[in-house]
């Protein structure tokens, strides 16, 4: 099992999101955010020129892309557009950090149906038309809002996409947050996913809490992992205060997944996700 984490949660300064990393001695991070803007929109001559020297420097390695590939409307084709360029610059990218992952999302949809599930598979298959044979995977997250936040529209992209250079993440909060039962998602997508977020969330309020003391089942996940030798990454993305950036990533501004009362610094919310989720594993 590795530690990693969405550093830009403590900072959106890398450099300082790459010295938090060698404080809490995480060896990786998953790549979101460069100094206020996503890896995303991140230029060719900053990614060159900082992001790649920097890790370096620092001794940190990538164990994700946290792009927002797929976080745009369904029907947005201009927005589409736009981030087929990103995917081929970002598939770059991670070959460039010999990292195997790029996250992706399945478009922002409140409809159902074989037509909007063929629309969200074309358009998936448009980004995978990049990373085919580059030894990058697309690991799709189960987002609030975007057709794959349910168990069976998972499944059925993964399904669907079998062969493809095509995985899951598997993010215990967002199942709770959408109103889905974590253990009935890890029983059918489990043998899918390839990476697993360490967020936790209270079912009733819908907020983020600490690892292991919401909905998300926590312990029972890292149980199962632990017991069938599961040696990839568990990222964390604590979300239990508020953080620089924070609006850009969560629709609605994501004031409503944090509780308001913590008075905790962002690094000090990210060292108690970490001590809380070495605490679980080694139980």
């Amino acid at each position: 099992m590795l530690l990693s984490g969405f550093t830009d949660e403590i900072s959106s300064n890398f450099e300082e999101q790459l010295q938090a990393a060698n404080r809490l001695e995480l060896s990786h991070i998953s790549l979101r955010g460069v100094d206020g803007q996503n890896i995303g929109d991140c230029p060719d001559a900053t990614f060159l020129r900082r992001v790649l020297p920097m890790c370096r420097r620092y001794r940190v390695g990538v164990s994700s892309i946290g792009s927002p590939l797929g976080k745009i409307d369904l029907d947005d084709e201009a927005g589409y557009r736009a981030q087929l360029m990103m995917a081929e610059r970002l598939c770059s990218y991670a070959r460039e950090l010999e990292c195997g992952y790029v996250r992706v999302f399945s478009f922002y949809t409140r409809e159902e149906g074989p037509a909007v599930r063929e629309a969200v598979l074309r358009r998936l298959r448009g980004f995978l038309t990049y990373f085919r044979g580059s030894g990058v995977t697309l690991l799709h997250e189960n987002e609030k809002g975007t057709f794959g936040a349910s168990i069976q529209n998972c499944l059925e992209l993964v399904h669907a996409l079998e062969g493809e250079d095509f995985g899951l993440i598997y993010d215990p909060a967002n199942f709770v947050q959408c109103g889905e039962e974590p253990e009935e998602a890890f029983a059918m997508l489990g043998r899918y996913a390839r990476y697993f977020h360490i967020k936790d969330a209270d079912r009733e309020t819908g907020r983020n809490v600490l690892c292991g003391q919401g909905d998300g089942k926590l312990p029972q996940l890292l149980r199962r992992l632990r017991r069938t030798g599961y040696d990839g990454f568990l990222t964390l993305e604590p979300h239990l205060v508020a953080f620089e950036g924070l609006a850009g990533l969560e629709r609605g501004g994501g004031a409503e997944v944090i509780d308001s009362s913590r008075q905790l610094s962002p690094y000090d919310a990210f060292a108690m996700q970490l001590d809380a989720v070495k605490r679980l594993w080694r139980e």
